[in-house]
Formats: structure tokens, sequence, C-alpha cells
């Protein structure tokens, strides 16, 4: 971790987490004393892992010494937060980054020109579907993916990625987006509590496969 804070030319960071729970399962209370030191150390302000499901969560929250996680979440994915699993966090006083807030992109995906069957006939309808909230609201589709998440209880912050600095300025300016209406953040959950997420994922990665291969 010193020669972490050596390449990144700095002395301290706000955050450490463990890249997933594998590592609290395999290590227990020595990852969590390890983990620990680097604050009693002066090295960061918190420590916690990447977690995904509800059931890493729990085993997250068995070891005092962790005060902060990193989830996926969106509006297509509302798991953790229909399961119980974020307002357990927000009652543990946890910290909770969120990832994941456009689905690795695919809400920017043109729905008129998707050829994957799977993705016409599920994904598609919903992005539409999206837009139209977007519009309602007169925001992007990015700033309501980014205020519906942002104004969850128990959501601490976002985690935005970006490939430039004028990405990473738009990026701040999300945060300042206005709310969404409370008629829409219902629709919102009821419209979009079913996705198949773990479909979804799997033939993305096919596609990305098969670009990857041309």
């Amino acid at each position: 971790f010193e020669n972490s804070l050596n390449r990144l030319g700095v002395d301290r960071v706000n955050n450490v987490m463990l890249h997933t729970t594998d590592d609290i399962t395999n290590f227990g209370d020595k990852a969590a004393k390890a983990m620990r030191s680097l604050i009693d150390r002066g090295y960061t302000d918190l420590i916690g892992a990447s977690v995904y499901t509800y059931e890493d969560i729990e085993h997250v929250l068995e070891y005092p010494e962790y005060d902060s996680v990193q989830i996926p979440m969106s509006i297509f994915d509302q798991r953790l937060i229909r399961s119980g699993a974020l307002e357990k966090l927000r009652k543990a006083g946890m910290t909770v980054f969120v990832r994941s807030v456009f689905l690795q992109g695919i809400f920017f995906l043109d729905p008129d020109t998707m050829t994957d069957p799977f993705f016409a006939e599920e994904v598609a309808p919903r992005i539409r579907n999206l837009r139209e909230y977007a519009d309602r609201e007169g925001m992007s589709v990015a700033e309501l993916a980014i205020a519906f998440i942002r104004d969850l209880p128990g959501v601490s912050s976002l985690v935005l990625g970006a490939d430039n600095p004028d990405q990473v300025k738009a990026n701040v300016r999300f945060f300042d987006t206005k709310a969404i209406s409370e008629e829409t953040v219902a629709a919102l959950h009821r419209d979009f509590a079913e996705v198949d997420i773990p479909r979804i994922m799997q033939v993305l990665a096919q596609l990305y496969r098969e670009r990857n291969k041309m």
C-alpha cells in the first residue's frame, strides 16, 4: 500500500477497498485488522469492500472494522433496494458508494439499432421508456439516472467513469442535477423493478467478445 501511495504521489487517500469479498471470506479477521491498520497509520479515512449481493453485504457487516462499501445499482438494477440491503447499510451507518449507474453504458445505446433478439425485445423497450421519463422531467437520461440513485436514502456518493478531463467536469455537474419528481420516482421503482440484469450482462459480455474478434 505504501508503494501505491508513492506511485500516486500522495501521503494518504480517502478510502481503501478490497476488490471483492473473497478476501474477507479467505482471510477474515486478518484482512480486517490489516485494513484497519491503514487507518491507524493515517493512510486513509475509510476501509471497506466492493460487493455485489445481499449476502456479500451481510458478510462485510460481520466485521466492525469496515465502514464503507461499493455496490452496483441503477434504475434498471434495483435488486439491492428491493432486498432491503441498502436500508440495512444505512442503518449500520456505512458509507455507500454506487457504481454502474449507467449499467455499463447500456442506457445510452440506440434502441432502434439493436439487432440481438434479447436486447431488441427486452432492453430496447425499457430504454425507450427511460427516455420518456427523462423527457417528462426535462432531463437527459444521464441526469435522470444519476438523480435517481443520488437521492436514495443511504447512498453517500457515486462512482462515475471518465475517459478525459471534459467527462470528469461533466460528471461533477451531474451532481447538481435537480431532484426527480415524486411521481416519476415512484414510476421508476415500479416500471423497472423486475429487469433481468444477469441476462442483460450475459448478453452484453457476449456482444463485446464478438465485437473484439472483428
